[in-house]
């Protein structure tokens, strides 16, 4: 086998096995991103459903106060 048919198949696996892994890395960098929007969502409905909550309570004793007068 000749030396540059050696070198220039190498080169092609090489660059093959660096795409894979690169795509690969890249892949699971997404999900991890995509995992932290989630949890940050997620997070944020919470807060708004006890802020939510809260103002019913608050909207509670006020009217209970309105009663009493």
């Amino acid at each position: 086998m000749d030396v540059k048919t050696l070198i220039t198949i190498l080169a092609a696996i090489s660059g093959i096995i660096l795409g894979w892994v690169g795509g690969t890395r890249a892949f699971k960098q997404d999900i991890a991103q995509d995992a932290g929007n989630g949890a940050a969502l997620k997070t944020d409905v919470e807060y708004i459903k006890r802020g939510v909550d809260d103002m019913r309570l608050e909207q509670r004793a006020q009217g209970q106060r309105f009663d009493v007068l």
